[in-house]
């Protein structure tokens, strides 16, 4: 619910931004091609979700508190997309973006046993739509701003698991030439967490109940520092 909530009020810029569009200009002789690709590499720097969770035991009878914690270890992030300017101000970008990842699970309160931490490969792609805005530039530097929402997909050795995503950013672009710039930006995605079919105690009526054991609701932060170039065509 608290995803659902961030992603709406994303959308919610997103669409305001692009009502308050003006009218496409005339391109100028000076003007940059209408089209931009850009591709670029970064940092993925996760914050951590945590939580408590009630399981009931059958075989001894009991109940125990669970607490767990889940985040992704740090990585790199490759970055890439096509962006089209209606004019010098408002533009609109498709991107897609992949870190190779490792999900780390911390489970303690299991009954007379240590903690435990679970680690497992697990890729995620990003899939987003942006509305971007151009801010006046400051000498050399094209500075803007960005929103939007899209798709995550996570996936393991076993399963995929699509869900929502929202994301905003800021960065800068250093014009090359007319065809080329250097980009620098910082964009944060916000998601859920992904959700595994790993149950431990066997078979029901001999261990344990309750929900996946992996369950853990909330809201995962991305930082993605980022930089690249930019192909303007």
């Amino acid at each position: 619910m608290k995803t659902r909530n961030w992603i709406v009020r994303i959308a919610s810029l997103l669409v305001g931004c692009l009502s308050a569009l003006p009218a496409p200009a005339q391109q100028t002789k000076n003007e940059r091609p209408k089209w931009e690709f850009f591709a670029e590499g970064g940092a993925s720097v996760h914050t951590e979700v945590s939580g408590t969770i009630t399981r009931q035991f059958v075989q001894p009878p009991g109940t125990f508190t669970q607490k767990q914690t889940k985040f992704f270890a740090k990585t790199g992030r490759l970055f890439t997309g096509l962006r089209y300017h209606f004019d010098s101000k408002n533009h609109i970008e498709a991107t897609y973006s992949y870190s190779p990842a490792r999900l780390n699970t911390t489970v303690s309160g299991f009954p007379f046993a240590q903690p435990r931490t679970f680690v497992m490969p697990m890729d995620y792609d990003y899939f987003s739509v942006n509305y971007v805005r151009r801010l006046p530039s400051r000498k050399r530097f094209e500075p803007f701003l960005t929103a939007g929402v899209g798709l995550v997909v996570f996936s393991s050795s076993f399963e995929k698991e699509p869900g929502p995503v929202g994301n905003f950013g800021v960065g800068f672009d250093i014009p090359l030439n007319r065809r080329f710039s250097f980009r620098v930006e910082q964009r944060f995605f916000i998601s859920g967490t992904p959700r595994l079919t790993l149950v431990i105690g066997g078979t029901p009526g001999s261990g344990l109940v309750g929900p996946n054991v992996f369950d853990i609701n909330g809201n995962t932060f991305d930082i993605v520092p980022s930089v690249g170039l930019v192909w303007h065509f």
